[in-house]
C-alpha cells in the first residue's frame, strides 16, 4: 500500500474521531469559514487571516504530550485564533490546565464558541473577542497554541507585543501547521521540537 493511500486512510480515521467527539458532546466545531467569509471589524487584520477549520484532537494530544516531555507544565492555556473554541474545550474536558483563554477576532465564531462553552458548563474557559495583534498574554506561564490562524504580519505583531512576557515567563508556543516558523526564530525563540510530517512545532525563549 502506497504512503499516499495510508495517509488518506489516516486522515479519514482522524476526521471520524473528531466527528464522534463533536457529536457525542453536542458541540459545533466543523465546517470551513473562508478568509473572505470572516466577519470582523478588524478590516486590516482580516487581510492576513487564514480560513477557519478545526484542529484535529490528535494534534492537540500530541503537542500537549510533547510539551510535557520537554519539561513544561503551564497552568494557563491560550488559543490565539480560537475559532469555535475546539482546542480550549477539548483540553477543558481533559482537565489538563487550570484556566483556558480563546482569542478570536470574528464575532460570529466567538458566538459559536460561547454556545459550545455553555453546553459544557465550562466556567474555567473564557473567549475573548479581540485581535491577536493587540492581545497581551496574562502574566503567568502559558501554553500558547496557534493553528496557523494568520500570516507572518500578525504573528510578528503578536510576538513583539508579548516579547517581554516570553523573556520573563516560562511559556511555550505550540504551533500546528507551522508555516511561519521563521518569524519565531527571527524573534529570538528557540525551536525545541518539530515534527516534519505533522507540521507541528514547539518554541520557547526560556
Amino acid at each position: 500500500m502506497s504512503s499516499g493511500i495510508v495517509e488518506k486512510i489516516k486522515r479519514i480515521i482522524f476526521d471520524l474521531q473528531d466527528f464522534f467527539f463533536e457529536k457525542w458532546h453536542g458541540l459545533e466545531f466543523s465546517g470551513i469559514v473562508t478568509q473572505q467569509s470572516l466577519i470582523t471589524k478588524d478590516v486590516e487584520s482580516v487581510k492576513h487571516a487564514t480560513a477557519y477549520h478545526a484542529v484535529w484532537c490528535r494534534n492537540l494530544r500530541f503537542l500537549r504530550k510533547k510539551v510535557c516531555e520537554l519539561g513544561y507544565f503551564p497552568k494557563i492555556f491560550v488559543d490565539i485564533g480560537s475559532g469555535k473554541g475546539k482546542a480550549c474545550l477539548y483540553f477543558f474536558l481533559k482537565g489538563f490546565f487550570v484556566k483556558y483563554i480563546g482569542v478570536e477576532f470574528s464575532p460570529p465564531l466567538v458566538l459559536v464558541a460561547n454556545r459550545n462553552k455553555k453546553i459544557l458548563r465550562a466556567d474555567a474557559v473564557s473567549f475573548v473577542e479581540g485581535d491577536a495583534s493587540r492581545y497581551y498574554l496574562p502574566d503567568e506561564d502559558c501554553f500558547v497554541f496557534l493553528f496557523n490562524p494568520f500570516g507572518p504580519v500578525i504573528l510578528r505583531e503578536f510576538v513583539m507585543n508579548n516579547i517581554a512576557h516570553f523573556k520573563t515567563r516560562r511559556s511555550i508556543i505550540a504551533y500546528a501547521n507551522d508555516l511561519h516558523n521563521d518569524v519565531l526564530l527571527e524573534s529570538g525563540f528557540s525551536l525545541l521540537f518539530r515534527d516534519e510530517t505533522r507540521k507541528l512545532s514547539v518554541f520557547s525563549m526560556k
